[in-house]
């Protein structure tokens, strides 16, 4: 949603975000297993434009809105797990985190009146740092039950460039007001926070497998584009994030599985909560033969909350919806 003149400007856009992806190979070294592998936790491409016509003091403001929005995130690494006896089982992870941030406004518009009098505002912000990450995880394992433990530690910033540009020009109210921020190659920083994740599992039955899972994210507060004067900072609040899941093997070649998560909003803004909250819901199946196991899933995620308006100050109440579907598969040398 954007703000001009007093006017509440509804904005709808459409777009893709991808569910988290992997492409792992793995391999048995002696005691240890070797993984090296590529994760994609999330990418989103959002766009869209919009046409309002606003009144301003008596007269008719003509607008037009451009926005397009890139984020993403993608992590390359490597991974050593082994076995330590009693069921018991630890690993390791190193990776390096690769995030992309690109976001382009362009706002026009005029008096109907009097095409002179007119206001412009055009963004563009990019952001491209790399970090690396460090994870571990621990596994016990009992007859019919399984607990898991993965701390990643925080992103360890390695380098980072961005650029940052900003003209606006508005002469409707008759008295010209202009500004310009151009900003090249500045160092732009991404983090995130120490990360504990820990997960349970318990089959009463040969064919029934329950599946638990919670996690906490903690605090985190940084500049987006430190030493610069521009006053832009991410500032999240610890939270919780909830998942359950059940699977049915209906045959030994064949498994039905469905599952929820909910993640409360991570953003804050002067210690109020600001942000989304999601919720999603999942259904799929399992396809095993000797050497593959095949999976296909339809996904929902509903999100709601508070934002930034697009254009002008203040918030606005947001809303997401995402459906799609997943495919997994693993194959066995």
């Amino acid at each position: 949603m954007s703000q001009v003149a007093g006017n509440a400007l509804k904005y709808r856009g459409a777009g893709i975000r991808s569910v988290p992806t992997s492409v792992i190979l793995a391999r048995r070294v002696g005691a240890w297993y070797l993984g090296l592998g590529m994760l994609i936790p999330m990418a989103f491409h959002f766009e869209g434009q919009e046409d309002w016509s606003v009144p301003v003091d008596g007269l008719i403001l003509d607008l037009k809105l451009l926005q397009n929005y890139q984020e993403s995130v993608s992590m390359y690494g490597l991974t050593a797990a082994r076995s330590l006896g009693r069921g018991w089982s630890a690993g390791l992870g190193v990776y390096a985190q690769r995030y992309r941030y690109l976001l382009t406004i362009d706002l026009k518009g005029n008096l109907q009146i009097d095409p002179s009098r007119l206001v412009r505002e055009t963004l563009r912000e990019r952001r491209a740092p790399f970090n690396l990450l460090l994870m571990a995880g621990l596994l016990k394992r009992w007859d019919k039950w399984s607990l898991g433990l993965r701390i990643m530690a925080p992103a360890v910033y390695v380098f980072g460039k961005g650029d940052y540009y900003a003209d606006r020009f508005n002469n409707v109210g008759g008295q010209a007001e202009t500004s310009t921020i151009d900003l090249q190659d500045i160092p732009v920083r991404f983090h995130t926070p120490l990360d504990v994740r820990a997960g349970l599992t318990y089959t009463p039955h040969v064919r029934w497998t329950l599946a638990l899972d919670l996690s906490f994210a903690f605090p985190l507060q940084y500049a987006v584009f430190p030493d610069t004067p521009l006053d832009i900072e991410e500032n999240t609040k610890g939270n919780f994030r909830f998942s359950g899941g059940l699977e049915y093997r209906w045959h030994d070649n064949f498994a039905v599985l469905g599952g929820g998560s909910y993640t409360p909003t991570t953003l804050r803004e002067n210690e109020d909560l600001f942000g989304q909250d999601f919720w999603s819901a999942h259904l799929g199946g399992k396809l095993f033969t000797e050497h593959v196991e095949f999976g296909l899933g339809l996904f929902y995620i509903l999100g709601r909350g508070e934002g930034l308006l697009a254009v002008g100050q203040g918030r606005t109440s947001e809303r997401f919806e995402y459906a799609g579907f997943t495919v997994g598969t693993n194959y066995r040398f």
